[in-house]
């Protein structure tokens, strides 16, 4: 046997060479090791490619509805202000959720807000016969006074900021139910799609969702909230009809109101759940025996619907020019409110070419976004209350005057933030002297109201407000026809 190591011939049965010293059988085993060769590592095979998509034909454009005039406006808009509360509810609850889509960007940025308008429930859509009340009626801030709200709307407050710095586009719709109850309260469907640039931070909005809405202080800001125009309100946290789309939260409240001896009891179902970069919200509110489960379902069925064919591709949006980096709240498009010149600024007339001063465009741009506060809300002095019994007609004009008078008051608040160029500080004043008269009316009406007790009562009180309201209109337009002429060039772009 010779030696593996230096080749030096031993006898058959020696164990060690004779030369070197090398065990003999271990050189052996390690020569035969040696040649044994390895195995050929796995050839890589890349996976077959997925087979071409099937054509789909194209769906026509989106073009959004037009708004009917006839469109509902009564007592849903009770429950409405539980929507209110964190932007919760029926103005949208738009809040990140957790997807099982992972980080995958479903929804183009750069089309954000024709691809949000593309994934709103229509009335269609529903069950029975639905209206549309509104469009783009963004609540971006409670309207909410009671002591008792400051922890909710601080809350939300942080997960609206945080919304607001991805947002890419957004779009959202109010539908209302009309109902031929004694008690008068319509049912309320609103849905809100929230298209942001990415889907970071979902973890973390929707701790700060949870913590808002689901706070045991909701509750009592609820009920202090409605007290003010019922005389008793409880609130009740309840199980939702069905679970929230693509796991995300199912929020549901019982409402019981004690208005004028007569009991109300309302129920409100909020849903927010996250589709790719979309974040949305589907609130269902009125009475309780007209909030079904199978009514729940089919809405919520039809939304996540919704949202998926257009994220399919199969909705033909158009693509802007420039992308926007957010979209900015837009004016409610409801058209059962009547423009009110006392409120809406008029457009001035202005003849010949006017230079702008950069002073005043500053300016005007913050007085305008004052003037929408007012433009989204509902001027009670505009509704029609006769199909009402008189203890709903109260109710439900208390609510609405009571809104437009928080309107108003934001409204006055936010002009007195602007530092106006001394061509606009006259007309400026002015124009909160009216909006505080304005709303001085609108707060006596609310008092007169309440103490109605016939509709010959009711309807004067509404008289006296309208009346009221003509004095603010003239006051405003003589203040505008006063102002100069590149002032009055400027507020024809509100």
């Amino acid at each position: 046997m010779f030696c593996a190591n230096c080749g030096t011939k031993n006898a058959d049965d020696a164990r060690f060479c004779e030369s070197c010293g090398t065990g003999i059988n271990a050189g052996a085993a390690a020569a035969a090791q040696l040649a044994t060769p390895a195995p050929p590592p796995p050839v890589y095979q890349a996976p077959p490619p997925p087979p071409p998509p099937a054509y789909q034909q194209p769906a026509p454009p989106y073009v959004p509805p037009p708004v009917p005039a006839g469109a509902s406006s009564r007592l849903p808009i009770i429950i409405g202000a539980i929507a209110a509360v964190a932007v919760v509810g029926a103005a949208g609850w738009y809040f990140f959720l957790r997807d099982s889509g992972g980080d995958s960007i479903k929804f183009d940025p750069t089309k954000a807000d024709a691809l949000a308008h593309a994934s709103l429930v229509q009335p269609a859509d529903l069950p029975g016969k639905w209206i549309l009340n509104s469009t783009d009626s963004f609540d971006d801030e409670s309207s909410f006074t009671a002591d008792s709200c400051s922890g909710v709307k601080n809350r939300m407050n942080t997960v609206r900021t945080a919304m607001a710095a991805t947002r890419a586009g957004r779009a959202s719709i109010d539908l209302g139910r009309p109902t031929d109850s004694v008690d008068g309260t319509d049912t309320g469907l609103s849905m809100t799609v929230d298209i942001q640039r990415d889907t970071k931070n979902l973890a973390a909005n929707l701790s700060g969702y949870q913590q808002g809405i689901q706070g045991s202080d909701v509750p009592k800001c609820l009920e202090d909230s409605f007290k003010s125009f019922a005389d008793t309100a409880k609130v009740t946290k309840v199980n939702s009809s069905t679970a929230a789309p693509k796991g995300g939260v199912a929020t549901a409240y019982e409402v019981v109101l004690t208005i004028s001896g007569q009991n109300l009891t309302l129920r409100v179902e909020d849903f927010a759940w996250i589709f790719s970069n979309a974040a949305v919200s589907l609130s269902i509110n009125g009475p309780k025996a007209d909030i079904t489960a199978e009514l729940v379902t089919a809405a919520l069925a039809k939304g996540q619907a919704a949202l998926e064919r257009t994220a399919s591709g199969t909705v033909v949006v158009p693509t802007p020019t420039s992308p926007p980096a957010t979209s900015p709240p837009r004016t409610a498009t409801t058209a059962a409110r009547t423009p009110t010149p006392g409120t809406r600024t008029p457009t001035p007339t202005v003849r010949g070419t006017v230079t702008v001063s950069p002073a005043v465009v500053t300016w005007v741009g913050g007085f305008c976004k004052a003037v929408d506060v007012i433009n989204a809300a509902t001027d009670a002095a505009d509704q029609d209350y006769s199909k009402l019994l008189i203890d709903q007609a109260k109710v439900s004009f208390q609510f609405d005057a009571k809104g437009f008078s928080d309107a108003l008051g934001k409204a006055i608040t936010q002009e007195r933030a602007l530092q106006p160029p001394f061509q606009a500080a006259q007309l400026q004043e002015a124009h909160i002297q009216a909006l505080t008269k304005a709303k001085t009316f609108y707060d006596a009406a609310i008092t007169q109201v309440g103490q109605a007790r016939t509709f010959a009562d009711f309807n004067a009180a509404i008289s006296a407000l309208k009346k009221g309201r003509d004095e603010v209109i003239q006051a405003i337009q003589t203040a505008i026809q006063a102002a100069p002429a590149d002032v009055q060039q400027a507020l024809s772009n509100c």
